[in-house]
């Protein structure tokens, strides 16, 4: 569901799935990368302790 929800928006994760979709890759196995990319994320976040922060900057 999350990831559905995603590639609804206009965001990175859209911009992931079309460009996706024009190479011709299948929507479930696209839908499954996204869904990994998500816990993945968030799992971070959690091992963090801290709020999922879209646009971090690194330290050069």
């Amino acid at each position: 569901m999350c990831a559905l929800n995603t590639i609804k928006k206009d965001n990175e994760f859209k911009r992931y799935y079309d460009r996706k979709i024009k190479e011709g890759k299948h929507h479930s196995s696209i839908l499954n990368v996204l869904r990994n990319k998500l816990i993945s994320r968030a799992f971070a976040a959690v091992l963090k302790d801290r709020p999922y922060e879209k646009d971090l900057n690194f330290a050069a």
